[in-house]
């Protein structure tokens, strides 16, 4: 059976690797450096869209109804138990959103997409974003996550056919 979303993450990681070889490319000035934030922030973005396009191909390679409904874990659990299906990849999922890379990863998307807004100092009349991000957003960062990902899905993939 033709899964759709396989093509669809590997799109995503493509998007990625292009931004992060932007990024790295990024000079050292005041433009460079804001230019080298948005292609992270970017490559981010493509990565976790990457990741929930490979929650629909799960969805979808167990035959759970309507994958394109998938946004994140929680729903993609839903269904499966909804299906009375469980499977390996979902222990390794819940494990790496709760701590590891993926969390960081998620939290970092959520960064750029909902900033959580807190009023700056009281001298200063301006609103600043703050950031959830344990460390911040750099070309290797980037580059780990982007390795992590795709290795996973790899891995994933492969012992899935075993079955």
């Amino acid at each position: 059976m033709h899964n759709p979303y396989i093509q669809r993450v590997y799109q995503k990681l493509a998007h990625c690797r292009i931004l992060l070889a932007q990024a790295q490319l990024s000079s050292d000035s005041i433009t460079g450096k804001q230019q080298q934030e948005a292609l992270l922030q970017g490559g981010a973005v493509h990565l976790a869209v990457a990741y929930r396009f490979y929650l629909r191909e799960l969805a979808q390679g167990y035959s759970l109804p309507h994958p394109e409904g998938i946004t994140d874990l929680g729903a993609l659990l839903n269904h499966a138990q909804a299906a009375g299906q469980l499977w390996p990849e979902a222990e390794e999922l819940t494990r790496l959103e709760t701590e590891g890379w993926l969390a960081d990863l998620l939290r970092a998307e959520a960064d750029v997409l909902l900033p959580s807004l807190e009023a700056a100092p009281k001298t200063v009349n301006i609103i600043a974003a703050s950031t959830l991000i344990a460390e911040p957003l750099t070309p290797q960062l980037l580059s780990e996550w982007l390795t992590h990902f795709a290795d996973l899905v790899e891995r994933q993939r492969m012992s899935g056919e075993e079955y």
